[in-house]
């Protein structure tokens, strides 16, 4: 368990050090709980697998590209968030973030290589990436893996970073399509890759 709780907490109304205590006691708690409730696994010889998989990068806004660099330049010339939130908004762009991630993928290739790793010890197995997957494809992995437990490890091995989004997800749009490398649907695509992997080291 892990909680974002520090001694400054801007929580409106906190009493600071007395909730923070609370909060801990809480977890750790929870934390109890679960350890009590705990089940033998087998355990066996670690095994490793991994494997090199080509993430498709979005070029889907490529076609605004003389825009958002306009509003890339913009946000570099030492204004201030605020203004450079107001003058993408003004080019159709949700924010200048967004703009400055499409003059970034313009520069890249149609796919990118990351470097998959899968691990396993007896029956417990985890998937390992450089990035942050949206939870729907980690639970896919856990539900479909073949081993009795499976873990996700992201931003490890290594640090590739930012968002892998779903086909719903990038349809939706927000913060991690409009800030992300990655087409739409790669997140499904990796999930199936992991499992491959688990499934070579589990046979």
């Amino acid at each position: 368990a892990a909680g974002n709780l520090r001694s400054d907490s801007r929580i409106e109304g906190e009493t600071r050090t007395r909730d923070r205590d609370e909060y801990g006691k809480l977890l750790c708690g929870y934390v109890k709980d679960v350890y009590d409730s705990l089940e033998p696994v087998k355990t066996g010889p670690v095994v490793i697998r991994k494997t090199e998989f080509q993430a498709r990068v979005n070029h889907t806004f490529d076609h605004l590209l003389t825009e958002a660099q306009e509003v890339h330049e913009y946000k570099n010339s030492g204004v201030t968030s605020d203004e450079a939130k107001a003058y993408a908004v003004s080019k159709g762009f949700n924010s200048a973030h967004q703009a400055s991630r499409i003059v970034a993928n313009a520069s890249l290739p149609e796919t990118v290589p990351m470097t998959l790793v899968a691990f396993s010890f007896g029956e417990i197995a985890g998937v390992v990436a450089g990035y942050e997957m949206f939870d729907t494809n980690g639970m896919y992995i856990k539900e479909n893996s073949p081993f009795a437990m499976t873990f996700i490890v992201g931003y490890a091995h290594p640090v590739f970073g930012g968002y892998i989004p779903t086909a719903a997800s990038f349809a939706n749009g927000g913060y991690e399509v409009d800030n992300g490398t990655f087409a739409g649907g790669t997140g499904e695509e990796l999930a199936g890759a992991f499992l491959d992997l688990l499934g070579q080291i589990h046979g």
